[in-house]
C-alpha cells in the first residue's frame, strides 16, 4: 500500500492514548448540544482526536456577533445554520467520522429521543433553560454529561455521571443569558472550557475516571484562577 498521511493521523496521540483507547474512541458516539462558542471547539477537538460518531444539535444560524469567538463562524457563512457548518467541518477533518445533525432547538423530550446509543453528551449550549433541558434528559436516560458555560473571561465546566450529584445547582438563574449579556463572551474562555469538556469526554470514553466526576471547575482567565469544587 502506498504511503498516505492518513496512516499517521493519530501518531501524536500514541504517547497519551493507547491503541485500545483509540479504538474505544472510534467506537464511541457523542452528542454535542450546541455548535456555537463552546460547541464549535468541541466538535473540532472530538473529530480530530478520533471519536467515530457525532450527533450535533443546534437550531441557530450564524450572525456577525458570533465572529469574535465561534470557531465555525466565518464572514462567508453568516446567516447559515450552525449545525450544517459543523457537519461540513467534520467532513473536512475526517471523512470517516459519522456525523448526524439536528438543526433544531430541542426540549427535554427532543433530546431524550436522540440519545439512543449515545456514549456521552457534551452540553455546549447557551442559556439556562437550554442547559436544564439537556441536563434533565441525560439524567432521565442515564447518559454521562460534560456541561459548561462561559461569560467574559470566566467559565465553568462539570462532569455528571449516572447516579452522581445533580447539576441543577449550576442552572438556577431566571434570566438565561444575563451573565453573558453583562460580561460578553470571549474566545479564550470558550476554547478553554471546551477543551476541559473534551478532556473529560475522552477520559470517560476510554474507561478512565474524569477528574471532574461529581465536581465543577471555575476558571478566571483574566486573573489566572482555577478552582475545583464539589457539586
Amino acid at each position: 500500500m502506498p504511503w498516505s498521511p492518513l496512516l499517521d493521523r493519530y501518531a501524536r496521540n500514541r504517547t497519551s492514548l493507547e491503541a485500545v483507547d483509540q479504538e474505544r474512541l472510534r467506537q464511541s458516539h457523542v452528542l454535542v448540544a450546541g455548535a456555537g462558542g463552546l460547541g464549535g471547539y468541541v466538535v473540532e477537538l472530538l473529530a480530530r482526536i478520533g471519536v467515530g460518531r457525532l450527533t450535533i444539535v443546534d437550531g441557530d444560524r450564524f450572525e456577525p456577533s458570533n465572529l469574535n469567538r465561534q470557531l465555525l463562524c466565518l464572514e462567508d457563512n453568516l446567516g447559515s445554520p450552525k449545525a450544517e457548518a459543523a457537519k461540513a467541518r467534520v467532513a473536512r477533518i475526517d471523512k470517516s467520522v459519522v456525523c448526524d445533525i439536528v438543526p433544531a432547538f430541542l426540549d427535554i423530550k427532543g433530546f431524550a429521543q436522540r440519545m439512543a446509543g449515545v456514549s456521552m453528551v457534551v452540553d455546549a449550549l447557551g442559556g439556562i433553560s437550554a442547559h436544564r433541558n439537556v441536563c434533565t434528559a441525560c439524567k432521565e436516560q442515564d447518559i454521562p454529561l460534560a456541561t459548561g458555560a462561559v461569560a467574559g473571561w470566566t467559565g465553568l465546566a462539570a462532569t455528571v455521571l449516572p447516579g452522581g450529584p445533580d447539576p441543577d445547582v449550576l442552572w438556577q438563574a431566571d434570566d438565561a443569558r444575563d451573565a453573558e449579556r453583562t460580561l460578553g463572551s470571549l474566545a479564550p474562555a470558550a476554547a478553554c472550557i471546551a477543551s476541559v469538556q473534551c478532556a473529560e469526554t475522552v477520559a470517560w470514553l476510554t474507561g478512565k475516571e474524569p477528574f471532574l466526576a461529581g465536581k465543577m471547575i471555575i476558571v478566571d482567565l483574566r486573573n489566572g484562577l482555577f478552582e475545583r469544587l464539589d457539586l
